[in-house]
């Protein structure tokens, strides 16, 4: 139900509240039954992604910074790795919508089973959007 101490250090992470606003340019509304849901959403794709390392992972990559920080603080030194701890720029860049989106497909009957479907049939998600992406005007645009 929460994050391990270092995962935003190894998986893209931003609150919930941020989250909702890149995805759709406004904050959320709390008497609204769809910005809750979405926000319900926005918090499972937010734990998958942390979770999606394993924990020795995070543990050796906080390690890792840790004493990164303190010889940089030894030398007087500003670490360069520190530009990956700041707010993000509005939008999605990282295809969490996409997340969003597959997370909803996983609830729908499946043809092997009744309470959800299958990842092969989900990922069609990730096809639907890079061959979307590919075709578009934008493709390639920074």
């Amino acid at each position: 139900m929460v994050a391990r101490k270092g995962d935003m250090l190894c998986s893209p992470f931003q609150c919930d509240r941020c989250w909702f606003i890149n995805l759709n340019h406004k904050e959320p509304r709390p008497n609204s039954l769809t910005d809750v849901r979405l926000l319900d959403y926005i918090r499972r794709v937010n734990l998958d992604v942390l979770w999606s390392r394993e924990s020795s992972t995070v543990e050796k990559t906080l390690n890792q910074y840790v004493k990164a920080r303190s010889w940089a603080d030894q030398m007087g030194i500003r670490m360069n790795m520190d530009y990956t701890i700041q707010p993000w720029p509005i939008g999605d860049f990282s295809g969490f919508s996409e997340a969003i989106i597959m997370l909803r497909y996983s609830l729908e009957k499946g043809h092997n089973a009744s309470s959800h479907c299958q990842f092969d049939t989900i990922r069609k998600i990730l096809t639907l959007s890079t061959n979307m992406y590919e075709s578009s005007s934008t493709q390639g645009a920074s």
